[in-house]
């Protein structure tokens, strides 16, 4: 089960590289004069991607989000996922800096600490996939399991400029199991930096399949 996992994430990774390769006309000399006319200036942003409660276990909370600082050459990386529910906290927490490999995709590198791991080398890619799906995979190498790994996939379906239907799978491998998650969310932007949405997600941590539904805010500045 874990080799087809990885061969899969890997086959994901090279096939969507392969379509998003840059111009080979175009100069290095010239991207940089580009980049260079663009001000080359550093931003930042700060995305609480989710910040929720579930209808099943109210003292449940989720907090998935991250925070990046650089520029287009290179960024650094603040990613946290936090699960509450009742008197047990799963945590993960990864520090990396990212760098393109073409137009549409970084590749990140770093340290990752997880509540139940001492902690892991962490290696992965961020980016759009043909079609604009968003795709985050990581691999983890090192701590209490020796490899784990991570595949999540998203799409924004506008049904105008401010309601928005999501479609997302997540994928999760920890050394013994997989695990995955099937979610639909509906967000509405107040304002583009908070959106309220409700989530319905269909999802198998080793127990089964089950169903819950989600009420949250997305946030960003």
């Amino acid at each position: 089960m874990k080799y087809k996992f990885f061969i899969f994430l890997l086959t994901c990774a090279y096939v969507t590289s392969v379509h998003a390769q840059y111009n080979p006309d175009v100069s290095e000399e010239s991207l940089q004069e580009l980049i260079n006319m663009h001000g080359n200036m550093p931003y930042q942003l700060l995305l609480i991607d989710r910040l929720d409660t579930d209808d099943s276990n109210p003292s449940t909370k989720t907090i998935d989000g991250f925070y990046y600082w650089g520029n287009d050459e290179r960024k650094y990386w603040i990613d946290f996922v936090m699960d509450e529910e009742e008197e047990n906290s799963n945590h993960q927490v990864s520090l990396s800096r990212s760098n393109p490999i073409n137009q549409f995709w970084d590749l990140k590198y770093g340290f990752s600490h997880q509540s139940d791991n001492d902690g892991s080398i962490m290696i992965g890619l961020h980016g759009l996939a043909p079609y604009w799906f968003e795709v985050d995979a990581k691999l983890l190498l090192g701590g209490n399991k020796s490899l784990s790994g991570s595949l999540g996939i998203e799409y924004d379906l506008l049904l105008s400029q401010r309601s928005i239907i999501q479609p997302s799978i997540e994928l999760h491998y920890d050394g013994d199991q997989m695990e995955s998650d099937i979610g639909l969310s509906y967000r509405y932007e107040i304002f583009r930096e908070l959106a309220p949405y409700i989530r319905l997600s269909r999802y198998d941590h080793g127990l089964g399949w089950d169903s819950k539904i989600s009420i949250g805010l997305r946030i960003w500045k």
